[in-house]
């Protein structure tokens, strides 16, 4: 008996040892990883300018945004560490608005007097908002490209502070009808609010989440330029002209050699440090409320951070991410909307694979990298498929 118990715990130890091993040697990065990351690693003094700007779009109103930019950006330009909650430390600020009215309508909206009411009453409030908008769309970009700072890229200010810009020149519009000069004036934002976004789309990097916001503020910007057209405004007309001609040239082969780029920086920076305290709860991995404590009482100075990354291989995490994207966007149900990736299957994978023939998710050495298989599955495989489809969708409708 006693050399039975010998001999499984020598095998156990031996397995363990094995396993051990076996994850103890990483892939050379893929040279088209490497090249992408590389391009979007070096940061102008114009780039941070204008990635500080974006950083702190949403910062109170009481609070000198381009200080806090700055700050913002040396904080993220800082080396982080798994050991501690560095990402989770920088708080980057949401744009708060008091406004209930929210995205009202396609093109121009002809706003009922209660809305009018409102919109004449907070607007005013959000102009500050709206200026640093408008400093940002003096450039071609955002200029945030580091990873960390992608990770933290504040999108969702910038899309809620843009509707809003939008409803603002709604308003000035409906309130200017018989002045030709305000309404050259307005068009002539739309048309810089449009080819800034653009210029997003076509020549730059971005994720599938950032590529479908630009999408929808583009979409949002020709409803209203067509509306404007309709009543016969000069200028709206001869923009909705140069809109078309400008849309017709963007290829939707460009925008996913952008998501792709975008997704694998994306990846790039949420898989460098995949157990720290701020990724596990952006893949919903940690329980939800105050994250130090309830993780802490769970795994105590970080144990499972550092027992995972003893078996983590993070090049052929980001080699397989990368293998997985470029197989996600040949498959025919990106193009194909007759087949709908549906937010339903998105969360069961077998119909995923059905639906869009997508196999080999995984490698064949179930041993190799088990912490990176993990986290690839959340980072990406599931929803990639569907929001690629959005993404396709979305730009057949700027085409119309």
């Amino acid at each position: 008996m006693k050399k039975i118990i010998l001999y499984l715990s020598v095998a156990i130890f031996s397995f363990f040892l094995l396993f051990f091993l076996i994850n103890q040697f990483d892939e050379t990065l893929n040279s088209n990883v490497e090249l992408i990351l590389k391009k979007n690693s070096l940061m102008s003094d114009e780039d941070n300018l204008k990635c500080s700007k974006l950083l702190a779009i949403g910062s109170p109103a009481d609070i000198d945004s381009d200080i806090e930019g700055r700050k913002l950006l040396d904080q993220l330009k800082a080396t982080p560490s798994i050991e501690n909650n560095y990402l989770n430390d920088i708080k980057i600020p949401n744009f708060k608005s008091n406004l209930k009215l929210v995205d009202p309508c396609k093109g121009i909206c002809n706003f009922t007097n209660d809305e009018t009411t409102e919109l004449k009453t907070q607007l005013p409030n959000e102009k500050i908002y709206i200026d640093r908008l408008l400093e940002i769309l003096k450039g071609n970009n955002f200029g945030c490209k580091g990873t960390n700072l992608h990770l933290k890229k504040p999108i969702l200010a910038y899309f809620n502070i843009s509707k809003h810009y939008l409803m603002f020149l709604n308003l000035k519009w409906n309130e200017n009808l018989n002045n030709i000069k305000i309404r050259d004036g307005i068009a002539l934002e739309l048309e810089h609010f449009y080819y800034f976004n653009y210029q997003l789309l076509n020549n730059s990097s971005f994720s599938l989440i950032e590529g479908l916001i630009y999408e929808v503020l583009l979409n949002k910007t020709k409803n209203f330029i067509h509306d404007a057209a309709r009543t016969k405004h000069q200028k709206s007309i001869e923009l909705l002209e140069k809109i078309k001609v400008l849309i017709q040239k963007l290829s939707f082969n460009t925008l996913v050699q952008n998501a792709v780029e975008g997704e694998v920086i994306l990846a790039s920076a949420l898989l460098s440090y995949p157990f720290s305290p701020y990724v596990l709860e952006l893949t919903n991995i940690a329980p939800t409320g105050d994250l130090d404590s309830d993780l802490n009482k769970k795994f105590p100075d970080n144990i499972l951070s550092h027992i995972l990354n003893l078996i983590y291989l993070p090049n052929q995490t980001l080699n397989e991410h990368f293998r997985i994207i470029n197989e996600v966007v040949k498959l025919d149900c990106i193009k194909n909307h007759s087949t709908e990736i549906t937010e339903a299957k998105e969360n069961n994978l077998n119909e995923i694979n059905d639906t869009c023939s997508l196999n080999s998710r995984f490698w064949g050495n179930y041993f190799y990298n088990l912490p990176g298989k993990y986290m690839l599955d959340l980072v990406m495989t599931k929803q990639a498929p569907h929001w690629f489809q959005k993404l396709h969708k979305r730009f057949l409708k700027l085409q119309e």
